[in-house]
């Protein structure tokens, strides 16, 4: 079951080392990212519904791949969107790091996808992503007859926010995620953007991934 949320090398850490793992409500730092597909709506309107999810498979197949590869987990599906973390239920110090990489390599196997879309005659898609770092509650929420392990707080509502402003082809993230980047990637500061909920606007960050030929260092693969 776990396989379906995380790269099977977390899986077979998590089950050599039970006790590192704590599956229950509990109060952690992660970095959450959020993608959505800009427009998709209109676009399905015009597409075969066949298409649709053959379209839909192969975009969330090659970004949850990307997640995996990070060391993230992924939270759920949202329709044409998606929602990873990067800290739970295994923390690591650089997953802000992690989790702005996956961004930066996701926009970059978006526009791959995009060609091969092109050639089969099928019009160009965009996403926008949002990154925020922060403190959530973790664990495993839901029904007697259904859970799935997911985060929840303020966290997770100001990155979807950052993710709903982000245009086509735009990396937004927060400035509690971008502090912990140590300008390891071009980014250019935005005017603040405010949150329901919040009393104070929310310092943001565009990363200029088409520029960030390295990207941050690369993190040791998960084990």
């Amino acid at each position: 079951a776990l396989e379906r949320f995380l790269s099977s090398a977390i899986v077979e850490k998590i089950l050599a080392s039970p006790d590192e793992i704590h599956l229950g409500g509990e109060n952690q730092t992660v970095t959450v990212l959020f993608a959505d597909i800009r427009n998709f709506t209109r676009m399905a309107e015009k597409m075969a519904p066949q298409k649709v999810v053959e379209l839909l498979n192969e975009y969330f197949t090659e970004m949850t791949d990307l997640i995996f590869d990070n060391g993230g987990t992924l939270d759920k599906y949202l329709g044409d969107g998606i929602m990873a973390v990067f800290g739970a239920p295994i923390a690591r110090p650089d997953d802000a790091a992690r989790s702005v990489k996956t961004a930066v390599e996701m926009q970059r196997a978006l526009a791959q996808l995009n060609l091969d879309w092109e050639s089969r005659g099928q019009p160009p898609v965009q996403a926008g992503i949002g990154v925020n770092t922060g403190p959530v509650t973790a664990g495993n929420i839901g029904s007697a007859r259904r859970m799935d392990y997911t985060v929840i707080g303020d966290t997770v509502n100001t990155a979807s926010r950052l993710c709903a402003n982000a245009k086509g082809h735009q990396i937004l993230v927060s400035d509690s995620t971008f502090r912990q980047l140590g300008g390891s990637l071009p980014a250019q500061k935005l005017q603040p953007i405010r949150v329901k909920g919040r009393e104070t606007p929310v310092e943001i960050y565009e990363i200029a991934w088409d520029e960030a030929h390295q990207g941050p260092p690369e993190p040791q693969a998960a084990s």
